[in-house]
């Protein structure tokens, strides 16, 4: 793999590639200002509860990881199976929107429910590995969609984006955990 190649093909359709990162911001700042009480108090419970029992030992890190990672695999599959169809294309939009929806939301929970630690756990915990997760679909969709003759060239080219995609949110899972793990959670027992 030639990956000044691949830097050429996402630097080689700039408007599609800020498209794509505009969603995540738009959909980020709809989520941390135009949330309700009601979409805050359901969301809360299970997000904070997760994060809480991870940190304080109760829950499991690796369950935690392994839920990431689940649903990382999840959305890259669902862009591999949109990327050969043209007409599927307005689903990486929808998706990005809420995944950017989705940190945004998880900002003002973390915010709110634990004021200034919850800037930590936020930014180690949750935007880190989100970030890292939807800037590697933005790089398959423009990929995919920058050269279509090369993807028929290459038959193999999608898996790799794929594989790329999936090794991306396993990387950021694997230090989200050593965050938590070996930062956050002993912080969290000491003071």
């Amino acid at each position: 793999m030639n990956f000044s190649r691949y830097l050429k093909r996402l630097t080689a359709r700039p408007i599609y590639l800020i498209s794509l990162l505009a969603t995540i911001i738009i959909g980020i700042v709809v989520g941390a200002f135009f949330n309700t009480r009601a979409e805050r108090f359901f969301a809360a419970g299970s997000v904070v509860d997760f994060y809480v029992n991870a940190l304080t030992g109760r829950g499991s890190l690796i369950g935690l990881s392994f839920a990431r990672l689940f649903t990382d695999v999840c959305l890259a599959l669902i862009f591999f199976a949109c990327s050969f169809v043209a007409v599927l294309i307005p689903i990486y939009y929808i998706i990005l929107f809420y995944r950017g929806y989705v940190i945004g939301l998880a900002a003002v929970i973390f915010f709110s429910n634990f004021g200034v630690n919850g800037v930590m756990l936020f930014i180690f915990g949750v935007f880190i590995a989100d970030v890292v997760s939807c800037l590697s679909l933005v790089g398959f969709a423009v990929l995919v969609a920058g050269n279509k003759n090369q993807c028929r060239k290459d038959k193999n080219e999608r898996f790799y984006l794929l594989m790329f995609c999936i090794a991306a949110a396993f990387v950021a899972i694997l230090v989200e955990l050593l965050m938590l793990s070996l930062f956050l959670r002993p912080l969290n027992h000491n003071f």
